[in-house]
């Protein structure tokens, strides 16, 4: 088995890749994986945001029955609604940190806002809308991402200097 940096029958290997191309590859991946989970939390975040206004013109207040509280560790806490609504049963998951308002230990019902004409379309009392489970609807997260996206341009930063580096001592000799 050839070693990698052995000649080839093409003449001496090119050197020029093998000490920036894991910065290039590493950078690639931080920036995609960064820049791709800010935007989504910002998309997620102008949709739940839009929700909000736009069923408090046009939405039907509903009492909601509370079934369960998952209390959050490193995200949040959330709770199970169930509600009814034109004489059909339906059930959201949404997100809520307020123990008293949203465990079924301190309260059954928990007031919310319906679009008429898409029931599973909510938003709580407090803000919260059908979607504030999702893992990316959490304003926590972009701390986290806008991290990997400053190490992913460092990284393509230090690929650009040992490229550059590597060039010139290549062109020197």
């Amino acid at each position: 088995m050839p070693r990698h940096d052995a000649p080839t029958r093409f003449g001496p290997p090119p050197t020029i890749w093998r000490g920036s191309f894991g910065f290039a590859a590493i950078a690639l991946i931080l920036l995609t994986v960064g820049i791709g989970s800010i935007v989504g939390i910002l998309v997620i975040k102008a949709d739940s945001t839009a929700t909000v206004e736009r069923l408090e013109r046009v939405g039907v207040p509903v009492e909601a029955n509370l079934s369960r509280y998952d209390r959050g560790r490193r995200l949040s806490s959330t709770v199970w609604l169930h509600y009814g609504y034109g004489g059909t049963a339906y059930s959201a998951k949404v997100e809520c940190d307020d123990v008293y308002r949203c465990d079924p230990q301190h309260s059954r019902t928990l007031p919310i806002t319906i679009n008429p004409s898409n029931p599973t379309e909510l938003v709580t009392v407090f803000g919260a809308t059908q979607n504030s489970a999702r893992f990316l609807d959490n304003w926590g997260l972009l701390i986290g991402t806008s991290i990997l996206t400053a190490f992913g341009s460092l990284s393509a930063f230090l690929f650009v200097v040992l490229f550059r580096q590597e060039r010139r001592e290549r062109a020197a000799g």
